[in-house]
């Protein structure tokens, strides 16, 4: 997976690609931010948590980290943007996101504090204890997990729910981190159509394989997916086990793929299905002879290749 976290970090770091998430996102689809717009940044963080004789700097990477002007009606903000790429569900990805962002600010705190006191600007004894001007203002981050699997992410979404439960009154008082969270398997009709590049079918295309057969038949018939871009077709290859020829450059059609993808998946459901048939009769005829599961497939001479999966079923 090395290898695909790879290709999707190099794929999603395309300006393009990069605002077109973030405009799917945080304004509904409408291009607030553009490609020409977006800056690269040093996507390491690293903070020393506290000063004194003994100190232990902090260092972390993120996967993108961009900045950009913000202009709206109200104004215009600096903002940095920053997208985490996930194979897996990460089980502490809140918290793990959480720390990315304060490590951003703590970095931008202290920036300020030794711009500030280099320049002499600090005034009072509130302004040199922290090293900042009362009105001194860091710049938001946004940072944006983007989970590629076909699975549904269930995983916690939200620092609090990383937690155990506690006393409402106490839990109140504990603040909570929200996870910003793009999964395209969870993804509806209408937020793929606020999608404005090739995002739109790689994104599809992961919803479709999450959904089963009948999907992907569907999608092997859109015309849009005769012409994907080499890159798009590699990424969304990659992201749901499809085996096809890319070329360097130019467009592939994905259809054929697809296709043969659907077949897969129907042979898959079909044997699901006998393997759910078969467990239920062993399980109806254990009950009703009052025996042993092992007994009841001997019973019903189970396949050896089928016993394992149907003890998995019954949780036995």
């Amino acid at each position: 997976m090395k290898k695909f976290d790879l290709i999707s970090k190099n794929y999603i770091a395309n300006n393009e690609r990069f605002a077109d998430l973030f405009n799917c996102y945080i304004f509904r689809g409408k291009p607030v931010l553009t490609a020409e717009s977006l800056e690269e940044r040093d996507a390491e963080e690293i903070v020393v948590p506290y000063y004194g004789k003994q100190y232990q700097a902090v260092q972390k990477f993120r996967d993108i980290l961009k900045a950009c002007v913000v202009k709206e009606a109200e104004g215009a903000v600096y903002v940095l943007f920053g997208v985490e790429n996930q194979t897996h569900i990460h089980y502490a990805m809140p918290l793990r996101n959480m720390l990315y962002d304060a490590m951003n600010f703590a970095s931008q705190a202290e920036k300020l504090a030794g711009k500030n006191r280099k320049e002499g600007l600090l005034r009072g004894s509130a302004e040199y204890l922290s090293g900042m001007k009362k009105d001194d203002r860091l710049l938001p981050v946004v940072t944006l997990t983007l989970y590629w699997g076909t699975e549904k992410w269930d995983g916690p979404r939200s620092l609090h729910e990383m937690l155990a439960d506690g006393n409402p009154a106490v839990m109140r008082h504990v603040p909570d981190y929200r996870m910003n969270l793009i999964s395209p398997a969870e993804m509806d009709a209408a937020s793929l159509k606020l999608l404005h590049t090739d995002l739109s079918q790689v994104f599809g295309g992961i919803r479709a394989a999450a959904e089963g057969a009948e999907s992907l038949r569907r999608l092997g018939m859109d015309p849009s997916y005769r012409s994907l871009s080499a890159e798009s077709a590699m990424v969304l290859s990659a992201a749901i086990g499809l085996e096809v020829d890319i070329p360097e450059e130019g467009v592939v059609d994905m259809c054929k793929a697809l296709e043969e993808l659907t077949r897969e998946s129907r042979d898959k459901g079909r044997a699901e299905g006998r393997l759910e048939a078969i467990s239920e009769s062993v399980l109806a005829l254990a009950e009703t002879l009052k025996i042993g599961i092992d007994q009841a497939m001997d019973y019903l001479k189970v396949a050896p290749e089928y016993r394992e999966e149907c003890r998995r079923l019954l949780g036995k």
